[in-house]
Formats: C-alpha cells, structure tokens, sequence
C-alpha cells in the first residue's frame, strides 16, 4: 500500500514538470532555505549527516557523511535518490533536477509499466487516483493560483496511446495529455498557453502588495531592459531582471540595450540577424520544398476567426499554444500523419475537453482544488477578461480541426526545418516576423556597432547619415545624435553639467548647486558661479580661487598656444577642395580595377564595414583607407561617393557638377566675392571665408557688390554708431575712411534672337532650324538639383513633342525630324568661358561679348559695365580703343590740347605758346593760316574771320585796272576783314604792304569772272548740268606779299549794284516759285563759287526775285541753284521747332524726296520744280536712315532780292504769280479769335513755333488768314495760329504755337481762368477750340499721389454743384486726349479738376523745372549705403514717395539733391532711396529705420549687424550723418530743477566699442521717509548741480541683508543713452529694484541701449509693506509702489526727450512680481503714458541652460546683455553670448515697432521669428531660450491668461472709457 501512495503523490506532483526546464523565478519572502533550516537543526543536535547547502540556500547534488565514508545523491528537498549512495566516492550526479524527477519516475513506474500505457489501464489499476497539476519555481513550490486538480474518470485513450512511452513518467502519454489539458485550463483562465514567466510572477505578487515598483515584462514574459519606479529612477536590467550597476537615473530618457553588454557580442547578433535572418540558430528550408509563407497560415485563419479579428495578432498566440502542445518539429509532424484533422484536437486532450473549455464548461473533467475554485462573476473586470479568453480558446479549438490549416501547417513545418529535434516555437518565429509589413523597415532598423580592437565600443556609433554618441556600455548619449556629419561626444565638463542638471531638477526651489559651465567646446569657463558666490577653475574644473559672495572675481587667462600657418585660410579650405577631387580620383581608379560586390558598396554607406574577419578576404590597404574615409565622415562620404559615381559614369564632352572651389587671392586669403560656376550663384564673405547674411544672388548676370571690413566698419558706424575698438582715438571722432538683383521666375526662357530660322530646300520643302538655348541664371533653383547634365533638359523630347504640335497646327503635311545637335555648353552675354572652360568669366570693363568671345570697343565706343555684349557711343569726341569710361571719350579739340568749349568744340582763337602768337581756327578745327597774329585775337574776331576765306594766287586776275574799289584802308588784316563783313557790298579784300594797307572790293561783276564747262545731261532732267565751275577774282595791284581774302558769300546776305541786294532769308525752303534749276558738282565746284554765279545769273534776269542755293549729296555730292520767281509760301524757318529737333511737324524741311513705290523711284521737289531721279542717285549709307530726308541735304538757303519787291518787276515776259488754291472758309469755325485779356505777354519768353511766310502777291489778307488757320488744324501740336505783316516787305508771317497756357500748381492754386502766354500783344490771333465729342481715347490709372509741387497745370475747369463727378471728370478726361502736352488728370477739394502737364514731348509744352531748394545740399552731410547695409521689407510702412518727372528734372544730380533737400526739411526723415521708374524719378523718403540685431548662424560666432530697412530696393540709398549731436551733451539742464551731471561709457560688445551717456541715480520723486513714506510719490524737488554719475541705493526688499545698498530714500532713475543719435529714440522704462545682497547693484542698460538705438530707463519703486500696506478706506489707502511706477512714467514724459527719447513711444517693462504690479497700469481709463508694455516671467531658474542668479533672473540678464560685459563675460559661454544678443534683437524690436522681429526679410535661419500669442484655444507657440531658438507649444495657460481674458476685458473698457488703447505686450516667459 505504501507503493501505491507513493505513486498518486507522483501523478499529484507530476505537473511541476510542464515546462521543458525549471523556473529560475525564486521567492525571497523565506529568511531561510529548507536545507540551512536542516542544517542548523543537525549541527545543534551533533547529528551525524549533516546536509550541505549551495550559497543560494539550495541542497548541494551530493550530500556525504561527516566521517566522509558514504557520499549520495539528492534532490531538491534534499530526499536521498535511491541507488546513488556510494563508499568513500562521490557518485555520479545526474545534471539537473529534471534528471533526478525523471530517475524517481522511472522507480515510481518500475513496477507497473502497463499503468501507464493508457488512461483505461491506469484506471483499472488506480480508480481512485485523480492528479494535482500547477505551475512551480525553481524549488518546486507551488505558484500561486496555478494549481489544478484534473480528473481521469473521462479521459479516453486517443490515437496516441500505443506510441512507445519513454523512460520516466513525463514521457508517456498520459503526462502529455495532462500537462495540455492544465495549459488548456491556464489558456481559458489566462489567455497564456504557458506558466507565468518569473517577471509576471513578480509583477504580480508587487501589484498585490502595492508595491512602490511594479515590474515591467515583454509580450513573450520576459523582463524589459528598463525598469522604472513610478514617477522615479528608472534602471537597466539583465535577462533575469537584475539591475546593471551604474545605469540609474531620474527621467524617462533613459535608454537600455536588451542585448548583451559587450560590443563584439551586439555587433556578432546584429550580423547573424541581418545576413541569417533571426537571431536565434537558423533551420533552412529542405531542399526542393518550395518557400513557407506567412500568407498560407493566414488564408485558413481568415474564414475560422470574427470579422473585426486580426489573423496576424491570432497566428502568433496560435504558435504560443503549438510550442506547448508538442515538444519539437518531430512530435508536431508524427501527431499530424497519425491523426485526422476530426478527431485531431481530440487525440491531443483526450477528449473534448478543448471544446468544453471554450464554454467554461469544465465538469467532469477539473476537480475542486486549485485555479477554478474562483468565482468567475466576482468581479466584473475578470469577467470581461475570461469572456475574452472563451473567444481565444474557441478560435484555437476551430483551427486545431480545421484540415486546411493543419495541413498547411504540416508543409510549413516540412518546409522549414530540417531537424526533427527543433522547437516548433522557434521555426515559427521567423515566420511570425515575415507577417509584419514592417518586416523590411525592421530590418533596415538592423544596428551593427562599430568596437575597438579590444572590444569595447567606439565612441562615435553611426548609421547611414546619422552619427551619435554612446557611453561605454554602448548606450546613445541624450541630443548627440547628427545628420550628415559627426558629432562632438560631450566633454567631461558637459557631463559633470548634464548630472547636475539631473540632480538640480530633483531639488527644492530654494536649493543651491554648482552647476558647472562649459564653453562652445565643451572646457570648463574660468569663472564659475553658484548663486551670487563665483570662484576660478583650471581646464580640469579644479577650484583654484573662491570669491566672496556678491564680489566681483577676474579669473586669469588661460594662454593656448597654436601654431599659425602662414598661408592664408582660403588656401587652407582651397586645399580640402583638393584632397576632396584626389580621395574622388582614389574612389574611380578603386572602382574600375576592384571587383568589390555592389551589395558591400551599400553597405559602406549605411555605414557598415565589414572587417577581414568578418568578409574572410584580404583587402588592399587603398581599399581600407577608402573605406575609412567613408565611414569617418558620412555627410563627406555622401557627396564624395555621388560625386565619385557621376564622374566615373559621365560620357565624355559632358558636363556634371563641380565641387565649389573657394576664389583666393594670391595670399590665400578669400576673395571677398565668391561664386558657384556649376550654378552661377555668388555671394560675399568676409575676411575669415564667413558668408555675409542676405548677400547670395540668384544667378544674376550681376555681381553682388562686396565690402571690405573697413567698408563693412563704416556702413555700420554710420548706421548705428558702433566703431572698432582698435580704430578709436581720443583725438577725433573715428569715421572710417575706405573705398538689387533680379530674381527669375518660374518660366524659363528657351529662345532668343536667333533662335529659330527659315530656309527652302526646294520647291516643295522647307526647312526649320530651332535652337533651344537656357541661361543657368534663368532656371529654378527647384529644377538645378535634379539636372545632371543641363543639355539633358535642353533636349527633352518633351521640348521636341511641344514644337512638332506646335507645326502639325499649321502645316497640312506631317514635319520630320531630320537631327538633333550635340548639347554645348556656353556662356551667357558679356561672358566667355575660362581656360579650363570650367566656368564663365564676366567680360571686364572697355569690352563686349560676341559669340563667347570678349572684344575690345571699338574706336569711338566705350564700355563702363563688365559683362555687358555692346559698346556705348561717345556722346562727344572719339575714344581709343578699350575705352572703359567715357572720360576716355575726348575730342579732336580736346586730344590736340586746344582750346575747347565745354562740349568739346574747337573755340575760334587758339594760342601757340611756343611761336608766341595766335591763330584761328573753323569749327571744323582747321586753322586759318592766313590768320596769324602777334597779337591777342579774341574769340569773336575769329568767328568773323572763319566766315572768310584764303584765295589762292592760281585763282587771281591781277592788274585789274577796271576792277571797283570800294574802299582803301590801312589797317592790319583783323580790322580790314571786319569791315568787309560790316559792308553788304563787299566781296573780297585785297591786303598789301606786309597787310598794313588793304583794298574793299565791291560785288560788282567786274569784280569777278566766272568759266563754266560745257552743258551736260545729269540725273535732273530738265537741270542745267555742269561738271565744273570756277570763279576768279579780279584786283588792281599785284604786289609780291598780296593776300586775298573772299567771303564765303553763302554766309552772308550781299548787294550787287543799287537795284539788286540779296537778303539771305531765314526760312530754308520755297514751296513754289523755282523757275530754273543749275546743277554743278560739289567735287569741282566750290560753294562760294556757286553762290556767286546764282548771283550774278539772277541779277542779269529781270524774271529772277532770287535763289535757293542747296548742297546735298545726290549722284556723288551735288550742288543746287534754283531760280525763283514770286515763291508763293516760304517755310521751315531756322528756329522752328522742327527744324532744331524740339519736336515733329507735318511737313519736310529736308530734301523733298518722296518714293514711288510702283515707279520704283524718288520724286523730288526743288522749290516746287519737280523731278525723277533713281534710286542709285542716293548714297548708299542713307538709304536705311530714319531721317534720310535731312542726311541728304548738307547746306540749304533762301536768297531774294529785295529791290524787285517780290514778283514786282512787271515784265509781260515773265508768267504770273501762282494764284492760290481755293481753301475751305469753315475752318474758321474751330478756332476763336484771341483778345489781349485772353492771353499773357511776355517779351522775353522764347515760345516753340513753325514759322510761313506767305506772298502777298499770291494770298491777299483773308486767303492768308484762312491757309494760316488751315495749317494749324492740320498740326497736331498746334494750338495757337497768328497772322501779321512779315519783316520783309510783301509777305505776311504766319506763326503756329503750341498750347502754352500754364495755370498754376495744388501748392499755390490760381483760381483764375488759365490763359494762354505769348511773346507779343495777339493781332489777328486765333485759338484752336477743343473738340469734346466722342468717348475718352487714353486710359487714365489712378495714381496713388495727392499734390504736385511744380507749376504744371495746363487747364481747370470749374463743376457746377448739380454736375456729377463723372461727368467732370470725362470732360478732364476729354481735355487731356486732345491736348499733346496732358499725361493725366486730378481732382481738387474746391471742385476744381486740372489736367497736369508730363509730357514725352517736353520741349513742345511750357517749360517748367523743380522749385529752387532753400539751401544748398552738400553730400557731405549724406552717406550712400551698400547693398548689403540695407534690408528690403515690403511690408514697411513709415515713409513717404516723391515723384519727379524727367520732363522738368533731366539733370540726375540736381534730382537727387532735390529730393535729399526735401528729406533735410522734415525733422523725421533720415533717409532717401532713389530709383529711375517710367518717365521719372523715384524718391522714397525714411525715417531712421536702422535696425540692429543677430546676424550670424548659429553654428558661427555670434556677431550682430546693423541694416536700414526700405520698402523697396533701390540702387541708390541716401543716409543722413548725424545729425542730433548736441543730444550727445554729458550735462542737461531739467526745467525748474536744476542740471543733470552724467558720464560718457564706452560700451563694448565683441570688439566693437560705442559711447553710451549715463545719467544715474537721477530722483524722480521725492524721498518717500518721514511724513511721505505711506503716501502717494510726490514730484521730485532738488536745485543746483546733481551728481549722475553714480548709483543711488535701491528699495528695500523682503531679505535684504542691511547694508547701504538698500534705503527708503530709493525713488531714482538710471538713464542710458546712446551718443550720436540720428533723432528721437524710442524708450523702455524698466521697473526693476536689485537686491541689497547683489554687487554692483545696478541693472546695467548700457549694452541694450547701444545694440538696439533706443534709450533705456531703469526705475526703483517701494515694494512689500513700505509699497502697498492698507488699512481699508481709511488710514493707510496702499499702491504706494503704484504711485511710483506712475510718477516715473510722468518724469520720463516730461524730461526724456532731453537726453534723445521720444515720449511719445515708450516701453514700460517689468520681471517676476514687477510684472504683476506693471499690469495694473493697463486697467487705467486716463490717458496712456506708454504705448507698449513688456512683462518678464519665468522663475530664477528658468531657462536652465546656464547657471541662474537667484538675485538676477537669467532672461533679465539677457534681455540686459550682461553675458557680454566684462565683468561677467568669463561666466558665460559663446552661445550664452549669442543667446543674449538674439534676446536684445527681439527686445529693441519690439520697443521700436512693436514687433519683437526686426524684420520680415530679417533671415529666419539665423533669427528665429517670434509668433504671436493669440486668444484661441489651441495651445500657444513660444519661443524656448535655449542656445537654438526652437518653437515650442502649449506653454502653459496660466502663463497666457492675459490673451485669453485679461486682453478682451481691458479692449472693452479702453473702447468705453475712450482711453488710447495700448499695443500688444511682449510677454517672455522661459520654459521652467
């Protein structure tokens, strides 16, 4: 019997073997183990066994004796195994506890091994034994709720009872169906087909407890790598949850390796994962078995499981259960083949138990002891989750007998494993992973650590572009993770930094610790603080000196002693270019000789290099060294590596991207223009290769114009004040003395000129020729990156596509491309390739480009500008060559040395110095040789002598006895010659006796004789033609030194006998009146000569009243005499407008010509005389001329007789005057006649006018009147026509005006009617009338001006009250059409509506100019700004524009200065841009818009810079110098009070200096002590001279220690006041009481003062009880502090304005409790006395990037500057520095405009934009001051409550109360 209880104890403990091995979970709640409660009980009792225990309290395998004879076997409860004891030998230990079991099942069974065959045999032999099944730990003891007694009397023997049972009790059967129908229960219980994990376990037994720390397991039971304690530390642990030393830490940052600890273990499993597969050993699939796939296990599951239930998530509990119900691949694949799908779950559990459990229906088959003695319903949580079980258990039991699944999962298995012995769990895990989507993205997640050669971990870890840092358990320092480049692992300073940061967020507020400060590169600063006390470090962060609390400490400099190179630093980065183009050969050469494989290539750039281990090759040391250079710097390796494949890839004679290679000098140091070739973008920088902010171009033809550091020195001297500290001397002030692009849109532009041509290539063909061409600059910048050869985008074959649709849409046939060019590359106009033909270089100045070629100008041309394809005319002169300016371009005067007018012209007068006498000289500058003199001749004599002319001894009859003199006079040449001239009669002067004696002959013919060749026909056909004329002079005597010297008679009018004087006319042109017409030819015939013989020809013709003498240039030079005979119109006078070049008329006043397009010939009228001539008659370079009809024609005039009165000689031989045509007499009807009260006279005003003179003999008075109205309705710009008597007898003068009625301007209205201006009294004048019919011609766009300042109205017209506007404005409208001179029209307040006058044809209309300026302008008081000192920003909106039209202002200087004087009138107004717009120029006047701020990016050295901003570019900004000096004074004088004594400090910030004026401790009120100290501030009371050179004590505060530093007597201001202001500052009052405890205690406003042009006020008031004690209503009424604040903000008011404020924009500000009180000032309903209101928050801690001042906050520091004063510059860091000047920026912003942003143009990148805070319910945006500027969101509401509901409150009351209301406030509030 004691057998049989030994066994049922067996089948009862049985279970604690379901697992395949032992827990390792043990329970600590036991002080002592089993076996050390054994052993003291033996050792007190002096037994003779005494048991012996392993040090975790386990009993050792193999006990002994203590006389060591006998030594046995045990098992875990110590309990001897039968058959292991031995003698004086220890006996053979069977391994584990499992074996010993297994020994004692195999005795248990020994004696009826056909019990155990089968459940129907057991039963026969124990029908009264039922079994106890639980889950145990690594003793065996039971696990809590894990127990189940399981009954046998039902469980029938299934297919698997007659398999070979094995060698102990857990490997028969029945163990199996038991151990499956205990999981079974836990699965239905738990929804795990397994024992609680030793995590679980733990977990649960801490969450009954309420443990402070709840364990946290994986999904599969396993301890996570990170253990956390709630809302504490958290730590890492080991697979078995114990804790890794040194890893605890506060926060959740914390990040834990679930992998092994150790470098070459991590990097061993990462590659097996990422080549095998797994991590765990692999099992190949057999081979010829076709793939598994996860897809195939799902299909079955889809139509077994709910609708809304995840395969995926099911599949992978289905394996859970799989792994428990077979021990290996093998037993799964035997239990598939022996049994059917049916009656498969069956054989497994012994019945359906399975489909029971689904149901909870468990009776008859689970006992009453154990798990299932819960109430189900007890709580309705766990009902829910048992619910939820039932449905996994039904699903599991479906799958289990659903024969698709189970034979896919049989060729699943098949397929997989190779091995029978393999765990089914773990030939399903890779199959599982498969079933992710994510499955690739894991695997690319795959990690391989880089180690050391020892093993450990690199410091530097990266994948593909990311790098980051890892401490030496390989975990990722916080924030080191970088793109793109390497990170700096943080120094040992950071990490003692980022500890006690750790440790300072743990303590209370009041709690002080070091907090150490770390520089930009991570060293330890000098000077280190700890609230107010401060002390030294050395490089380590030793102590060295400890300074008192609050005193200053000047720590030493650490000296650091670098080697200098001597090149220069663009060398340096010239030469990483180059190493850059070899390590790209090294990569090229490597590849085409390696065979690396392409898949290794991948992997170098993931970062993934593989050592000769790892790859069991041997690789070349080039090999290595490549990949190195790969791995050491991924951004470098990425370019490298594509740049490496595009050049070994790239065709040949194609063209990729080049690296940027830096432009240096032949020092190496940088050029200050930089370009890109590849791209064509440039850009300045500065002296250290710095990029200047805003200075690239977008791939503009033009260069970007940049400054030198002097330059750069100047502009910002100018803009704000700030100097060089090595450039400033005490002697003088220090001014530096030194010497817009257009962006492309989106389309670009394919063609040009010559882009597209035409050409026949036979009858039915034609062929076209396109040429597509790109300008880099022209393409977007979007498009660049992605064209790898640009003649790829040239020839696009959608570019082809576009233009054969384009054909087939006017062609019938369809077009065939015939060839397609071979893409080159060029260069754009006024460029030409370099040598390397790498890239374009600009085509410099004195030349153009051609065909890609630069040429130099041409003689006669010159060229300014580089880059330009043409060559500028010389306005005057010629030029050499080459000229690069136009001073090159000089005249013939000018280049001979002569005298010169100012245009250049030779003057008449010249000296020659070394002969010591004078000559003349013509304008031609050829001297007059017969002209010399000794003595001085002036201008105008010459001018007389140059109408005469040399007449050579070939050309004389002498002894001309009959020859008539006129007068003999003995005189010298200059006085002989001038009579002549005086004499109408006089023809030449003959001098004599060495010139002292001269003779004046007469015109008479005697006096001449003239020979003429014979007759000849010529291209004039009714012309008299001949080939040559000579003509000689006739005098008396023939003396051997005789000179003669002629008039050039076409000069001169001239009288020939007492009847015939021929007056040279000054109209050029005879409409009618040529009778006969002689021809000679200018090459033999001189024009004087011809002159003479028309003369003398029209003088012998008693017919002839004159001549038209022409020389032109037809047939080879011609020259023209036409007689006339009563010339019925003579025109074209020589003033006319048309005639000087004033304007266009309709008519010819050259040579008549007009061609015949049918005849193919010239039609030309001569005086009315008609001819035909060819076309091969005209010169070949005037054929294609615009102005043709003047070119021909060289010399024209009019020559009459005025003896024979015009026609009046009345001789019956010759014809009648031509009568007039018939003229129509209603055209009287559009002109009105003209009276003295319509017009204005003014004698001395030249007005424009056409001049015709008209024969009386022809027109009597009332024809001439109407032709002369006719002419003037045929000429558009005619206005005025005026008939009178002419100044020569017998004609009457017909003149024609233009309108030039001015009525005055909208600075000065005439309330007149506008009249017309003359130059006589009206006689017979008339006025065209204005036809006002039809609809308005022009379109008139409304301009956005109000006034004009010049006297430019034409015309008003006054509206009736009952006229509607529009029809006033149609009739201004209509006035302006038909008015040549009117550009536009305007309407005036007093119902007036002018026309004004801007007309493209000034000369034509009243001449009018700009208002002369009150005083002179010098441009000394004016600076012109570089481009890059200026910013653009739209959206500006303080200034005023000035239009000046180029009609009445054409002198660009006298423009500008114009405009420069209108900005010196307006007190506000400190700037002028001027820019060329159409037809004028534009003057945009500013305010002082400086602006001053962060300029540089964050990865530079923090830098600041100064820009004007303008609304609009311009090529020329004007800025004032200062001009408010007097505001610089050290000493104001206070109305009433007395005189302020301040100081001059030179304020520092980096290595720029500027004065600032203090004027400290100045009393705003008086003294609140005695009877005053619980009263309201009173108005400060003091006379004489106060000393503010110092500070004053400030309030007292709660905690002040006593000292001086703190009194009643406290109510004082501290002023700071930048010198030189360029006019009112705006001003920021900040409220601030420092602390007894500080020193200094003053908040120093000096460095924002400077940085940010404002004036900076700081002010005490009373705080605490001494500020606003109250008793109630009565006694103490409280607010005192209050009062103050308001006091202050009423002496800043009144007095600020002396020291350069303006009061009219102030800034109240205010930190912490200040802020709360300075609020209150917003609820006033009085009138404001601020306009912006700044309020600082935050705590003393806050931000927590540096070390804070409890006494100080650190945003106030700031805000303040005070990292950059000297005092404090050594406590913080470069990027603390950097951090302050942005906070400046954003604080002298907002004081200024409102706006904390400088600018919208301001670079975003280098100063982040401040957002608004908006009253909304979405979380605000604010800005973080941290070192990077980041946004952040959902600041916290409190914070913001004033926008939420104090805001819309005070905008109703303000509204109500009609108060001013306050722009937005400026709330800084750092993130605690």
């Amino acid at each position: 019997m004691a057998r049989l209880l030994r066994i049922a104890c067996i089948l009862v403990c049985c279970p604690a073997l379901l697992q395949g091995k032992a827990s390792e979970y043990q329970l600590e709640s036991e002080t002592l183990s089993r076996c050390e409660l054994l052993r003291g009980v033996a050792v007190a009792k002096e037994q003779d066994e005494i048991p012996h225990c392993a040090e975790g309290g386990r009993f050792r395998p193999v006990q002994c004796s203590g006389r060591g004879q006998e030594c046995w076997c045990v098992d875990t409860e110590g309990q001897e195994v039968t058959g292991t004891r031995t003698n004086g030998s220890a006996p053979h230990y069977f391994g584990n506890d499992a074996s010993i079991r297994a020994r004692k099942d195999q005795e248990a069974g020994a004696g009826f091994p056909e019990a155990f065959e089968t459940f129907s045999s057991f039963r026969k032999f124990f029908p009264l034994v039922s079994s106890y099944c639980f889950c145990s730990d690594s003793r065996g003891r039971e696990l809590e709720n894990t127990g189940v007694e399981l009954l046998l009397s039902e469980v029938y023997d299934s297919a698997f009872s007659g398999l070979r049972s094995g060698h102990s009790f857990s490997q028969t059967n029945i163990y199996r169906v038991l151990q499956r129908r205990m999981l079974g229960v836990r699965l239905a219980l738990t929804g795990r087909f397994r024992c609680p994990s030793p995590c679980e376990e733990e977990r649960r037994a801490a969450m009954e407890a309420n443990s402070v720390f709840i364990p946290s397991c994986e999904n599969g039971g396993a301890f996570t790598s990170k253990q956390c304690q709630q809302g504490g530390q958290c730590w890492c642990v080991d697979p078995a949850g114990r804790e890794l030393p040194g890893t605890r830490q506060h926060g959740d940052s914390l990040t834990c390796s679930s992998g092994p600890a150790d470098c070459r273990s991590q990097r061993r499993l990462a590659l097996s994962r990422l080549f095998s597969g797994p991590v765990e050993p692999p099992f190949q699939a057999s081979s010829g078995s076709p793939p598994a796939s996860c897809l195939s296990l799902l299909q079955p599951l889809r139509d077994l499981l709910p609708v809304d239930s995840d395969p995926t998530s099911f599949l992978s509990q289905l394996v859970e259960v799989l792994h428990g119900l077979f021990p290996s691949v093998g037993g799964a694949l035997q239990a598939l083949t022996r049994s059917s799908p049916r009656r498969f779950q069956e054989n497994l559990f012994g019945g359906k138990f399975l489909k029971n459990a689904a149901a909870f229906n468990f009776s008859g088959a689970v006992g009453s002891r154990g798990a299932l003695s819960l109430d189900p319903a007890s709580s309705q949580t766990l009902a829910v989750r048992l619910q939820r079980n039932q449905d996994l258990v039904q699903s599991v039991s479906r799958a289990l007998e659903d024969p698709a699944f189970l034979s896919t999962l049989q060729q699943t298995l098949t397929g997989l494993s190779s091995s029978q012995s393999a765990s089914v769990e773990q030939v399903l895990a890779a199959l599982l992973r498969s079933c992710s989507a994510d499955d690739d993205d894991d695997l690319a997640a795959i990690f391989v650590p880089s180690c050391t050669q020892s093993g450990a971990f690199q410091e530097v870890q990266c994948q593909g572009a990311e790098c980051w840092c890892v401490d030496p358990q390989g975990r990722e320092v916080k924030g080191s993770r970088t793109v793109t480049r390497r990170p700096r692992c943080p120094s040992p300073c950071e990490r003692a930094r980022a500890a006690a940061l750790e440790v300072r967020s743990n303590m209370v507020a009041s709690a002080e610790i070091h907090i150490p400060a770390c520089s930009r590169d991570g060293d330890f600063l000098p000077l280190q603080c700890v609230g107010s006390r401060c002390f030294c470090v050395d490089a380590e962060g030793k102590t060295m000196t400890a300074g008192p609390a609050g005193g200053a400490v000047t720590c030493p400099e650490r000296k650091a002693e670098t080697l200098r190179s001597s090149a220069g630093r663009c060398s340096q980065a010239l030469a990483e270019v180059e190493t850059f183009r070899q390590e790209v050969k090294s990569i090229v050469a490597l590849s085409n000789s390696s065979h690396i494989p392409l898949g290794y290539g991948f992997l170098l750039a993931e970062g993934l290099r593989l050592t000769r281990e790892e790859l069991q090759i041997s690789q070349s040391e080039e090999e290595l060294q490549v990949s190195e250079t790969l791995l050491r710097r991924p951004g470098a390796a990425l370019r490298l590596a594509a740049f490496s494949t595009v050049q070994m890839l790239l065709p040949r004679q194609r063209r990729s991207y080049q690296p940027f290679t830096p432009q240096c000098d032949a020092d190496g140091r940088w050029l200050l223009t930089q370009c890109y070739h590849s791209t064509g973008q440039c850009w300045c920088v500065d002296e250290d290769g710095q990029y200047i902010s805003d200075s690239l171009t977008s791939r503009s033809l033009s260069l970007p114009k940049c400054l030198t550091r002097c330059q750069r020195a100047k502009a910002r001297s100018l803009l704000s004040g700030w100097m060089k500290g090595s450039d400033i001397t005490t002697s003088s002030p220090y001014h530096p003395t030194c010497e817009q692009l257009p962006s492309s849109g989106r389309a670009v532009s394919l063609c040009d000129d010559s882009s597209v041509t035409l050409q026949c290539d036979g009858d039915d063909s034609l062929r076209l020729t396109v040429r597509w061409s790109a300008a880099l600059y022209d393409l977007p910048t979007s498009d660049l990156p992605d064209l790898h050869d640009v003649g790829l985008f040239l020839n696009e074959s959608r570019l082809l596509e576009g233009l054969q649709g384009i054909l087939r849409s006017v062609l019938s046939s369809e077009p065939k491309l015939v060839s397609v060019t071979t893409p080159s590359f060029g260069c754009s106009r006024g460029y030409h390739l370099d040598s390397d033909s790498e890239g374009c270089v600009v085509c410099p100045a004195g030349s153009f480009s051609q065909e890609g070629v630069c040429h130099l100008c041409l003689q006669g041309t010159y060229q300014d500008e580089e880059g330009r394809d043409f060559c500028n005319k010389c306005p005057t002169g010629s030029s050499p060559a080459g000229a690069s300016s136009v001073k090159e371009c000089v005249t013939e005067c000018q280049r001979r040395g002569l005298r010169c007018s100012q245009r250049g012209d030779f003057l008449p007068a010249q000296p020659d110095v070394l002969a010591g006498r004078w000559r003349c000289f013509n304008s031609e500058g050829v001297e007059l040789e017969w002209s010399s003199s000794e003595k001085l001749l002036t201008d105008d004599e010459c001018s007389v002598l140059s109408r005469f002319q040399a007449v050579p001894t070939s050309d004389l009859i002498v002894g001309a006895a009959d020859a008539e003199v006129l007068q003999t006079m003995t005189s010298d040449l200059t006085a002989c010659v001038r009579a002549c001239a005086a004499q109408p009669s006089c023809h030449h002067v003959a001098l004599i006796n060495s010139q002292t004696q001269c003779e004046l002959y007469s015109t008479h013919s005697l006096n001449t004789h003239c020979n003429t060749s014979q007759q000849s026909s010529g291209f004039l056909a009714q012309a008299e033609m001949f080939d040559s004329l000579s003509c000689y002079l006739r005098v008396r005597g023939g003396a051997s030194d005789l000179l003669v010297i002629r008039k050039k008679g076409a000069e001169f009018s001239s009288q020939q006998q007492q009847q015939h004087r021929f007056v040279r006319m000054r109209m050029m042109k005879a409409v009618s009146g040529v009778f006969r017409t002689q021809v000679f030819s200018s090459r033999r015939t001189s024009l004087s000569d011809a002159h003479r013989f028309c003369q003398d020809g029209c003088s012998r013709d008693t017919c002839c009243d004159g001549f038209i003498l022409n020389q032109n240039s037809l047939e080879g030079g011609s020259l023209l005499c036409g007689w006339l005979r009563a010339p019925s119109v003579l025109t074209c006078g020589d003033q006319d407008w048309d005639v000087i070049g004033q304007g266009a008329a309709e008519r010819i006043c050259g040579a008549g010509l007009t061609y015949n397009v049918q005849e193919g010939n010239f039609l030309f009228d001569f005086g009315g005389q008609k001819f035909t001539i060819a076309d091969s008659a005209l010169p070949a370079d005037s054929k294609n001329r615009k102005d043709y009809q003047s070119s021909v024609v060289s010399f024209q005039a009019i020559y009459l007789n005025t003896a024979s009165a015009v026609g009046g000689s009345g001789s019956s031989s010759c014809a009648a005057a031509e009568l007039s045509p018939p003229l129509d007499a209603s055209v009287q009807l559009k002109f009105a006649s003209l009276s003295e009260d319509d017009v204005v006279v003014d004698p001395q005003r030249k007005l424009p006018a056409l001049s015709f003179w008209l024969n009386k003999n022809n027109y009597n008075s009332q024809q001439a009147q109407l032709w002369c109205l006719t002419r003037c309705n045929e000429e558009p710009q005619c206005s005025v026509a005026d008939l009178r008597d002419a100044d020569s007898a017998g004609f009457f003068s017909c003149s024609l005006y233009p309108d030039s009625r001015v009525c005055g301007a909208y600075d000065k209205p005439l309330r007149r009617p506008c009249s017309l201006l003359l130059d006589r009294a009206p006689n017979n004048t008339y006025s065209k009338k204005v036809d006002l019919s039809g609809p308005v011609k022009s379109f008139y766009e409304r301009v956005s001006f109000k006034k004009m300042v010049s006297n430019s109205v034409r015309s008003q017209v006054t509206l009736g009250e009952n006229t509607p506007l529009s029809e006033g404005f149609m009739e201004c409208e209509r006035r302006c059409d038909e008015d040549p001179c009117c550009r536009g029209v305007g309407f005036v307040r007093y119902s007036k509506s002018r026309v004004n006058q801007w007309s493209s044809s000034p000369a034509l209309c009243p001449p009018f100019s700009l208002p002369p300026t009150r005083t002179n302008i010098s441009l000394d008081d004016w600076s012109l700004l570089a481009d890059s000192s200026v910013l653009v920003d739209p959206s500006l909106s303080t200034y005023d524009v000035i239009h000046v039209s180029r009609d009445i202002a054409g002198d660009r200087d006298k423009t500008r200065d114009w405009c420069l004087h209108a900005c010196q009138e307006a007190e506000s107004c400190a700037a002028v841009s001027l820019s060329e717009v159409e037809s004028a120029t534009r003057c945009v006047l500013y305010p002082d818009t400086t602006v001053c701020g962060l300029s540089s990016a964050p990865e530079s050295p923090a830098s600041s810079s100064c820009r004007l901003v303008v609304r609009e570019p311009a090529p020329q900004v004007y800025l004032r110098r200062g001009v408010f000096s007097e505001l610089s004074r050290t000493s104001v004088s206070i109305p009433g009070q007395g005189v302020l004594q301040g100081v001059a400090v030179e304020t520092a910030l980096a290595s720029d200096r500027r004065t600032v004026i203090q004027f400290l401790g100045v009393p705003y009120a008086r003294p609140p002590i005695g009877s005053l100290r619980f009263e309201a501030a009173q108005p400060a009371e003091w006379t004489g001279t106060w000393d503010a050179t110092k500070p004053r004590a400030s309030c007292i505060q709660p905690g002040d220690a006593a000292s001086a530093a703190s009194s009643e007597d406290c109510l004082h201001l501290n002023i700071f006041t930048p010198a030189d202001l360029r006019g009112r500052a705006p001003v920021l009052l900040f409220f601030f009481n420092p602390s007894a405890n500080e020193n200094p205690g003053l908040l120093d406003g000096s460095i924002l003062a400077a940085m940010g042009n404002i004036v900076v006020v700081t002010a005490s008031y009373r705080t605490a009880a001494l500020g606003f004690l109250s008793t109630g209503e009565s006694g103490l009424r409280g607010n005192y502090g209050l009062s103050d604040q308001e006091a202050a903000l009423r002496w800043v008011k009144d007095h600020i304005s002396l020291m350069g404020g303006d009061n009219s924009r102030v800034t109240v500000g205010a930190e912490r409790g200040g802020a709360d009180v300075t609020s209150l000032h917003l609820l006033s309903s009085s009138r404001p006395l601020f306009q912006r209101m700044m309020l600082m928050g935050g705590s003393a801690f806050s931000p927590s990037l540096v070390q804070a001042d409890v006494f100080l906050p650190l945003d106030v520091q700031l805000a303040f500057g005070t990292p950059h004063h000297p005092m404090s510059s050594q406590r913080f860091t470069s990027s603390d520095r950097r951090l302050s000047l942005a906070m400046m920026t954003y604080v002298s912003s907002f004081i200024r405009s409102g706006n904390p942003n400088p600018s919208r143009s301001w670079a975003e990148s280098v100063l982040p934009r401040w957002q608004p805070v908006l009253s909304s319910e979405a979380p605000p945006t604010y800005l973080e001051l941290s070192t990077n500027l980041h946004h952040q969101r959902g600041l916290s509401q409190s914070s913001c409550s004033f926008w939420t509901q104090l805001a819309p409150k005070l905008t109703s009351l303000t509204g109500a109360s009609g108060a001013e209301p306050v722009q937005p406030a400026l709330m800084t509030s750092s993130p605690a």
